[in-house]
């Protein structure tokens, strides 16, 4: 006759201060939109170099906040139908 097997603890995560990851996306946003202001500004006054520089930095940053965004929103989903 087989035992079922022994139910394993699942450890916790460590303590994360709430809002930390919301925080962090938004932080990187926050940066991409400050590049991409100074891309504004530079262009306008003719510094063609610094402002493809910049408008390359905050394409980055937007880009790697959406990809973020979009792992915790699957995440999220997965979660909710492990939940219901």
């Amino acid at each position: 006759m087989l035992e079922p097997a022994a139910v394993r603890e699942v450890p916790s995560l460590p303590d994360v201060p709430a809002g930390f990851w919301e925080t962090q996306e938004r932080s990187m946003l926050k940066w991409a939109l400050i590049f991409f202001v100074v891309s504004l500004v530079a262009g306008a006054l003719g510094f063609t170099n610094v402002s493809s520089a910049t408008a390359g930095v905050a394409k980055i940053l937007f880009g790697i906040a959406l990809i973020i965004f979009l792992v915790f929103l699957v995440l999220a989903l997965l979660a909710g139908e492990v939940i219901f």
